[in-house]
C-alpha cells in the first residue's frame, strides 16, 4: 500500500500511465478511508498504519505531487486515521514530521480537500495543547511546524478569499492553539486572527463556539496578546 502511494508521477510520463497509478492510488485510499471510518475503536489499527508509513507517504504526495493528481480519497485516508482517538494518535502522527505536506496541500484549489486538510493540522496541534491543558505552558509543536513558516502559511490560507469559513475558523484557532503563552509577532496577524476568534465565541456551531474560547484563553496567557484581546472591553472567556 505505502508503495502505490510513494510514486510521484514525473512530468514525463504518459498520460495513461499518470491515471492508471492514480487510480491505483485513490484504490488504496478507499481501503484506508474503509478500514476506519466508521471504526472510532481502533486504535491499534491506526498504530500499525502510522508505523507502516501510510500518512508519511501521503504527506510527501501532498508535498510533492502536482495538485490535479490529489484527489479527495488522499486527504480523506489521513484525515480517518487521525480523527479519532486525537490524543494518542495525533501525537504519533506528530512524531512522523508532517506538517510540511500537510501545510503544502492548503494550497490545493479543492476547497474540501483543503477543508480535510486543516481539520488534519488542526487534530494533531489539539493533541500537542492536551499533553498539558494550562494556558500558561508554550505549545509543544511550535517549533516544529514554525520551520515550515507555519503561523504565516495558517494565516495565508485563513486570509484566502474564497476558502470556507468552516476552515477560515479552524486555521485561526490552529494558530491561537500553537501560540498559547506566546506573542503573535507579527502585528497585522495578531490583529485579524484575535478579531475573528472574538468573533466567532458565538457562532450558532458549538465546537467552534468552545475551541474559539479555548485559543483565546490560551492567547491571553501572553500580555501583547492579551491588550489586543481587551482593548474594546472584551473580556477574556472563562
Amino acid at each position: 500500500m505505502r508503495k502505490d502511494l510513494e510514486e510521484i508521477k514525473p512530468f514525463w510520463q504518459s498520460q495513461a500511465d499518470k491515471e492508471m497509478k492514480l487510480q491505483r492510488q485513490i484504490h488504496v485510499c478507499q481501503l484506508v478511508i474503509d478500514m476506519f471510518e466508521n471504526n472510532d475503536k481502533d486504535i491499534e489499527g491506526r498504530r500499525r498504519c502510522i508505523n507502516a508509513g501510510i500518512p508519511t507517504a501521503l504527506a510527501q504526495l501532498y508535498e510533492k505531487q502536482d495538485d490535479i493528481f490529489i484527489k479527495q480519497q488522499h486527504i480523506d485516508a489521513f484525515f480517518y486515521i487521525g480523527v479519532y482517538e486525537v490524543n494518542i494518535i495525533g501525537q504519533l502522527l506528530f512524531s512522523k514530521y508532517l506538517f510540511g505536506g500537510l501545510l503544502r496541500i492548503l494550497q490545493h484549489p479543492d476547497n474540501s480537500i483543503t477543508f480535510r486538510g486543516i481539520q488534519c493540522i488542526f487534530n494533531i496541534i489539539v493533541a500537542g495543547s492536551n499533553i498539558n491543558l494550562s494556558p500558561q505552558v508554550l505549545h509543544p509543536y511550535f517549533d516544529s511546524i514554525g520551520g515550515h513558516s507555519g503561523i504565516k502559511r495558517l494565516y495565508e490560507f485563513f486570509n484566502k478569499w474564497n476558502q470556507y469559513e468552516c476552515s477560515k475558523n479552524t486555521a485561526s484557532i490552529c494558530i491561537g492553539n500553537l501560540c498559547r503563552a506566546r506573542m503573535i509577532e507579527d502585528e497585522t496577524i495578531r490583529k485579524n486572527i484575535i478579531a475573528h476568534l472574538k468573533k466567532i465565541i458565538n457562532d450558532t456551531d458549538k465546537w467552534t463556539r468552545d475551541s474559539s474560547r479555548f485559543a483565546l484563553q490560551y492567547l491571553a496567557s501572553n500580555s501583547v496578546n492579551k491588550a489586543e484581546i481587551t482593548k474594546d472591553g472584551f473580556a477574556v472567556p472563562k
